[in-house]
């Protein structure tokens, strides 16, 4: 069996283990995936679209840099960080942690959990608030008036809810219940961290 063979099979055996409440969260993050993957086809379909009219017609569709901007991007760049986080798929430099202690790299992974928890938060409260602003004020695109840009701000507070939701997430699986498989707390030996 090979080494992502072995992970993959361990990642169903934790994720068979996981409270209903860790499941839901998984679904969540998942759905925000597909949200980006429908994100990114309508951006295509946009942009795809405009560069046909204007190199066949000669007519360029008014908006399509406002749209990608604020309607698709946001969710495109912002959505499936929480993806990363839960499935510990985001980079990272393991060069000070390669050399130390199983206990001390899980402490140091508790510790980075709970850095991005509190950051996530406070990122998440500033999006808030800025989401809010722009709904109520009614803020809107300069170029198209029609194109409001709480959506925009709603995929960000999104995003940092889900970063929130899988740091805690996170923190459970290190903390109390470590001693469930889990691929995502271990890398291959080429990678440095070990984690278990």
């Amino acid at each position: 069996m090979s080494h992502e063979d072995a992970a993959s099979a361990a990642m169903l055996t934790a994720r068979a283990h996981d409270p209903s409440w860790v499941r839901a969260i998984d679904r969540i993050i998942t759905l925000f995936v597909w949200i980006v993957g429908l994100l990114v086809i309508l951006m295509v379909f946009n942009i795809l679209v405009d560069v046909t009219a204007r190199s066949l017609f000669g007519v360029t569709i008014n908006g399509t840099t406002e749209l990608a901007s604020y309607a698709w991007m946001p969710g495109v760049a912002c959505l499936a960080m929480g993806y990363a986080q839960l499935h510990n798929e985001h980079i990272r430099v393991t060069l000070l942690v390669e050399h130390v202690s199983p206990q001390a790299q899980r402490l140091l992974a508790v510790f980075a959990e709970m850095v991005a928890l509190v950051l996530g938060a406070w990122i998440l409260q500033l999006c808030w608030i800025s989401f809010n602003d722009s709904r109520l004020l009614g803020e809107a695109a300069n170029a198209l008036t029609w194109l409001p840009l709480w959506p925009g701000r709603l995929c960000l507070v999104l995003a940092y809810g889900g970063i929130v939701l899988c740091a805690i997430v996170r923190l459970y699986r290190l903390l109390w219940a470590p001693s469930q498989p889990d691929h995502e707390h271990t890398l291959s030996p080429n990678e440095g961290l070990t984690v278990d």
